[in-house]
């Protein structure tokens, strides 16, 4: 019903509704105590669950759990900085799309100082971030842990919608080897991002959809990897929705037939959230993709330059994956301490290779 109602512009309200109703579906409150979730929590894994208290947008609450299980629950107030630079990686602007890693020195407040030194020292072995609302565009791997080093340098991170949702990926187990090719779909308006040296790699065999409905179809047919690269449009209506190509639209809910692909792998500008949005996480292609049913999604959760930059982090995120076993958690990390080796790296706009977040839990 929410798919048959979600159809777009012309039902704008039934669409909006079909949207919230979605939301509520995702983000019921747990009928369990606090601890039972931690419990569910992947072994060798620190924890980060943030939120900015809604009535206050300096007040940042956060509980920091470490490997060894202990917890720590805090609240901090952050500086005028940080607050207006959360504002500005959540708009779509000039100065977001303009930001490079030395001007978000800002948001390393958001991490504990016991987590900072210890991802700035390498002691951290892997991060699971549940960020809220405005939080979920954070440029997590630009995150600074020290001088002139990230967080996404610094260890291997996934960021999940929620915990109850870790908890339901957890159970469902890492993704099955599949025997049969992976899926590649490209808007035809993209005009950099194209993957040209990795669709020549022989280590991948793509198939390539010839129409958008044949993609939309492959989306619910529990295909083993689908990467797709398109742009990520925010609308009165549908909320939120991906642009195939021009006229073809996927929406959230679409994913609610059918079974999403295990691995989805998304090089979507703006793809993972709504810009200007406080409240933008909850349900876009990727968030809703990872609760129906993929075991891990590759989210871009801000603009992602159509640039030969943006292309060539790509195919460095997906290079890796090509193999059976890495984790997605791995390649964006492999990728992003390639990247930040590069002598001119802090001149990259984060445009370029931040908003790529790999979602979902660690599987051991």
């Amino acid at each position: 019903m929410m798919s048959s109602l979600a159809i777009g512009d012309t039902v704008r309200e039934p669409a909006r509704a079909a949207v919230e109703d979605l939301l509520a579906a995702v983000y019921l409150p747990p009928a369990d105590e606090g601890a039972d979730l931690l419990a569910a929590v992947p072994d060798r894994c620190h924890l980060l669950q943030l939120v900015i208290d809604p009535d206050d947008p300096r007040l940042l609450h956060r509980l920091w759990r470490d490997e060894q299980g202990e917890s720590r629950l805090e609240s901090v107030e952050l500086s005028d900085a940080c607050t207006r630079l959360l504002a500005v990686v959540r708009s779509d602007s000039q100065e977001h799309s303009s930001l490079r890693p030395a001007d978000v020195t800002f948001l390393g407040e958001l991490l504990p100082e016991g987590l900072r030194r210890a991802l700035a020292d390498a002691a951290v072995p892997r991060l699971l971030l549940v960020p809220a609302g405005g939080l979920w565009l954070v440029p997590w791997g630009a995150v600074p842990v020290g001088p002139r080093r990230l967080l996404a340098e610094s260890t291997e991170y996934v960021v999940c919608p929620s915990l109850v949702i870790q908890r339901v990926l957890v159970r469902r187990g890492p993704a099955r080897p599949v025997d049969k090719p992976s899926c590649l779909w490209r808007n035809p308006r993209m005009e950099s991002l194209r993957l040209t040296e990795l669709r020549a790699d022989g280590r991948w065999t793509f198939d390539l959809p010839a129409t958008a409905s044949q993609i939309s179809s492959v989306l619910a047919a529990d295909a083993h990897i689908v990467v797709v690269l398109c742009h990520g449009r925010p609308a009165v209506g549908p909320g939120h929705y991906l642009e195939l190509e021009p006229g073809s639209r996927l929406l959230p809910a679409d994913l609610l037939d059918g079974t999403p692909p295990q691995r989805f792998y998304l090089f979507t500008c703006w793809g993972g959230g709504v810009p200007g949005q406080a409240m933008t996480e909850p349900v876009t292609i990727a968030t809703l993709a990872l609760v129906t049913g993929s075991v891990e999604v590759l989210a871009t959760v801000g603009e992602y330059g159509d640039t030969p930059d943006g292309d060539e982090f790509a195919q460095w995120v997906l290079e890796p994956l090509s193999t059976a076993g890495t984790p997605l958690s791995r390649a964006v990390h492999l990728a992003s301490t390639r990247l930040l080796a590069l002598e001119g790296a802090w001149e990259w706009p984060l445009r370029d290779w931040a908003p790529l977040l790999p979602l979902g839990t660690f599987h051991d």
